[in-house]
C-alpha cells in the first residue's frame, strides 16, 4: 500500500502537469481538468492512510465502501468540491465538452482548498 508521503509526491506531480496546461491558450484543457482530479484524489488518499484505508475503487462495490463513500464519511468537508472535480474530470474524459480556462481555475480553487483542508488534518 502507498504510504501518506508517496501520495503527496504523486499529488505534487501532477499539479506540476496541470500548471504545464492551465495557459489560456492551450487545447489541452481537459488534461488540467483531470490532472486536477487526480492530485486531490492523492491528497484524499493521503489523508484515508492515516486511518489504514487504502480504497481500490470510487464508488462501493460488493458490499466494500469506495473512495467516495470515505471521503463522505471522514472528509465531509471537502466531499462536495471532491465530487465535483470528479464529475467535471468523468465529463473531461467521456464527453466532448469543451471546456473554459476558467473552468481550470475554479478546479484549481477547489483543489486548493482540498489540499490545506487535508494537509491541516496530517499533522
Amino acid at each position: 500500500m502507498p504510504a501518506i508521503q508517496e501520495h503527496l509526491t504523486k499529488a505534487a506531480h501532477n499539479e506540476q502537469f496541470v500548471k504545464t496546461l492551465t495557459s489560456d491558450t492551450t487545447r489541452f484543457l481537459d488534461w488540467a481538468i483531470t490532472g486536477v482530479f487526480y492530485s486531490a484524489l492523492h491528497h484524499v488518499d493521503a489523508y484515508l492512510a492515516t486511518r489504514g484505508i487504502h480504497p481500490k475503487r470510487h464508488s462501493a462495490r460488493s458490499g466494500k465502501p469506495g473512495r467516495n463513500d470515505y471521503v463522505r464519511w471522514f472528509l465531509r468537508p471537502i466531499y462536495e468540491g471532491y465530487r465535483d472535480l470528479d464529475d467535471l474530470s468523468r465529463a473531461a474524459r467521456y464527453t466532448p465538452k469543451q471546456f473554459s480556462f476558467k473552468d481550470v481555475q475554479d478546479c484549481l480553487e477547489i483543489l486548493q482548498h482540498i489540499h490545506q483542508y487535508v494537509q491541516s488534518h496530517l499533522l
